[in-house]
């Protein structure tokens, strides 16, 4: 592609936009851009078959077919390709340094050979970091940004995990520059996992984990209106302790910090809902692997969910292992091999429906390779039904909203933040290559002999939505053994609501 200098650049004869050129160099650095001649995406279900984009100073001013490309702008000749705003990758952990150092501040002592110990420490903070800032401890490295740029993702949010109470989040972006210059927003949620951290000392259950939180909930209130009282100069009150523990929690009961609670199986997400229903805050739920399962109180409670992707491989119907010969390990029974493929498909096709439902979508990459993977992961759930625009919203606009950045990412309209990635095709077409991406007035090229997929240059946009593809028909067990087995999903409720048109009511079907 035919990257021409214009104006004042012809001066500089010495920047080059071949290289990926990771953080900022000392000279003269344009600042304005303009993509021309490309397919605009300009949000999920709203496209310019074809138009010019400007951006100056990292965040676009003009965009559409009579966008002026001013003088002094570096022109990208979109010519052929597709212009998206860069994907958000809603879930990850690999940008932050690995050792980073955890707040520990020193509690009182307790002189265990001369007193018992009745009670739990009231500065007891085992696995409690919630005052931990991802934003503090990343880990930006030169390498991993380009190969999260080369998939199109532009902004990644750091979520710290590990932890009953992890800390909170950092969305950063992969320009490159320094972690001040990176940090887009800091900090949209606080992070939470009602689990046990591990270890011999309390608390090292379940039930445990959820009593530490709780009671450090309650102490958060207890501190706050202490404190209040003590500012009031209200007598008989004595001095607060400084607990930067209590007052991070405080903030996330006084409804200034979102909470983020992660969670996998259903039962995970029916205490973290009771849990934040007995606390009166409103989480976003992480991971949700079980989310197909609970569709009802998830749709009633409107959650916002930032989605684990990690499917798997689509599980095969093995036979059974013949009983006469010597093995080392015998395949699962076919009742429960045909459950695992069932409750595999189900949780991929049902990923079109939580959006259907009206609940709140993004995705990440944590537990996956990489962001190659994401989206391979993706298209496979498109491939089973997920409709192309709902899944462009949930790397886009849906985790600009959740992240409280709707005016700023997700779409290529004038005042978003110049965040935009350039594609031989669609992305949903495995066969397309990142081109160009351009982030916070940094522009990397990629792919150079990749050339424009015929999707790119011709033929109208999708429909927002399509019709998912027939189920297969089912498969032939004649002749295949069985064997009695009791699994999980024969002792689930079924819910009534299933999404269809048609009620049948004392029929054998």
């Amino acid at each position: 592609m035919a990257i021409l200098l214009l104006g004042a650049l012809c001066l500089s004869p010495d920047v080059s936009l071949a290289q990926d050129l990771t953080g900022r160099v000392a000279g003269f650095r344009p600042r304005v851009y303009a993509i021309t001649g490309a397919r605009l995406v300009r949000a999920p279900g709203r496209e310019d078959r074809r138009g010019t984009l400007v951006i100056r100073d990292g965040v676009i001013v003009a965009a559409g077919a009579d966008a002026v490309v001013p003088p002094e702008a570096v022109i990208v000749d979109g010519s052929g390709l597709i212009a998206y705003a860069g994907f958000i990758d809603a879930d990850a952990g690999d940008l932050l340094a690995e050792k980073a150092a955890l707040p520990s501040p020193p509690g009182r002592p307790v002189n265990f050979s001369r007193y018992v110990l009745a009670a739990t420490r009231p500065d007891n903070r085992k696995s409690l970091t919630p005052q931990f800032a991802a934003g503090s401890a990343l880990h930006l490295d030169a390498g991993r940004l380009t190969g999260i740029r080369q998939q199109g993702f532009t902004s990644v949010h750091v979520v710290p995990d590990g932890r009953i109470a992890s800390g909170t989040t950092a969305l950063v972006s992969t320009a490159g520059l320094p972690p001040r210059e990176s940090i887009v927003s800091e900090p949209p949620l606080a992070t939470f996992a009602l689990r046990p951290p591990g270890g011999n000392g309390y608390p090292s259950t379940l039930m445990g984990a959820h009593a530490h939180l709780r009671q450090a909930f309650l102490d958060a209130r207890r501190f706050a209106r202490h404190r209040q009282l003590y500012t009031a100069a209200v007598p008989s009150v004595p001095r607060p302790p400084a607990d930067e523990v209590l007052e991070a929690l405080d903030q996330v009961l006084g409804h200034r910090r979102r909470p983020a609670f992660r969670v996998g199986t259903r039962d995970d997400i029916h205490r973290a809902i009771a849990f934040c229903r007995e606390h009166k805050i409103h989480p976003v739920l992480l991971g949700v692997d079980s989310a197909t399962e609970c569709l009802e109180q998830l749709e009633k409670g409107r959650f916002d969910l930032l989605l684990s992707m990690r499917f798997g491989a689509e599980p095969k119907i093995r036979p059974e292992s013949s009983p006469d010969k010597l093995i080392a390990s015998l395949t699962d029974p076919l009742k429960v091999q045909h459950d695992k493929r069932q409750k595999w498909f189900r949780r991929v096709r049902g990923v079109g429906r939580l959006q259907r439902r009206g609940l709140g979508l993004a995705v990440g990459s944590r537990g996956l390779k990489d962001r190659g993977e994401l989206l391979r992961e993706i298209r496979r759930a498109i491939a089973h039904g997920w409709s192309v625009s709902d899944a462009l919203a949930a790397l886009t606009t849906g985790p600009a909203r959740i992240l409280g950045l709707p005016k700023r990412l997700g779409t290529l309209d004038p005042g978003r933040l110049g965040h935009v990635a350039l594609w031989t095709g669609r992305f949903e077409d495995s066969g397309s290559r990142v081109r160009f991406v351009l982030v916070d007035g940094v522009l990397f090229e990629y792919s150079k002999s990749a050339k424009p997929r015929p999707s790119a240059t011709s033929g109208p946009a999708p429909p927002a939505t399509h019709s998912p593809p027939p189920p297969p028909l089912p498969r032939s067990t004649i002749d295949e053994p069985t064997r009695p087995s009791e699994i999980e999903s024969d002792r689930l409720k079924r819910s009534v609501t299933t999404g269809g048109n048609v009620l049948i009511r004392n029929a054998t079907v």
